[in-house]
């Protein structure tokens, strides 16, 4: 696996000098969505999308690259604290093969996402969010989050 470090590297070299970066939060049942200003210096929640079937996630995710014009994407990778791959950072990782033809030229990388949100989880129970409204927005917001530590790094 390619660590953080050589992720925000090769994101470096390969970006155009403007463009939207498209992260995901890639869950059992949701996939939160966030992406950047052209400039790369903000990164917003764009939205939660709850899971159907492989063929119509792959149509939802590249309409909204397309429309979006997205320069290139990021899935936040769950995998465990030793560093080893979990069964949903398999999937991911399963899924974006299936994504990379369809989007192609643009390119996808992954981005170790441990802590986000839990991250997220904590700044929306101090903010007094019910638990309802926190389950609603925790994944485009947990994206969000990585999405904006990555464009810090950059």
């Amino acid at each position: 696996m390619i660590s953080t470090t050589e992720t925000i590297q090769l994101l470096k070299n390969s970006l155009p000098v403007q463009g939207r970066i498209l992260a995901i939060d890639w869950g059992t049942k949701c996939v939160g969505l966030a992406m950047s200003d052209e400039t790369r210096l903000v990164a917003s929640p764009l939205s939660t999308y709850l899971r159907q079937n492989v063929q119509k996630d792959l149509t939802y995710l590249s309409k909204q690259i397309q429309e979006w014009q997205i320069c290139s994407v990021i899935f936040g990778l769950p995998i465990h604290m030793s560093g080893d791959m979990s069964g949903l950072a398999l999937q991911v990782v399963g899924f974006s093969k299936k994504l990379e033809p369809i989007i192609y030229p643009i390119p996808i990388y992954f981005y170790d996402e441990r802590w986000t949100t839990q991250a997220v989880e904590r700044q929306m129970i101090a903010a007094d969010l019910s638990r309802k409204r926190r389950a609603q927005i925790v994944d485009k917001l947990a994206a969000c989050y990585l999405l904006q530590g990555i464009l810090d790094a950059l």
